[in-house]
């Protein structure tokens, strides 16, 4: 829950201070989906426990998707100057 709020904060933010539209890109909502579907790896090693191994690879792949997503979306936006606003 933590890290979905802290997520839409700085989304907000980096779109808000750099002069852009307040809607999620697809990329955005990529690692949004990424984070959701390792959330449900782990649940699920606690239901099914022989497969938590593989739950667990899982889980740290989509994570890592979701940083990696989240970083090719925001990191263009806070290196590069802010847009003019209305632009």
């Amino acid at each position: 829950m933590t890290v979905r709020v802290s997520a839409i904060g700085a989304r907000r933010s980096v779109h808000g201070h750099s002069a852009r539209a307040l809607v999620a890109p697809k990329v955005t909502q990529l690692a949004y989906l990424s984070v959701i579907a390792a959330m449900l790896a782990r649940v699920g090693m606690a239901v099914l426990p022989a497969f938590a191994a593989p739950l667990m690879n899982i889980a740290a792949c989509v994570w890592i998707l979701a940083f990696l997503a989240f970083l090719a979306a925001y990191a263009p936006m806070l290196v590069r100057p802010a847009r003019a606003s209305g632009s």
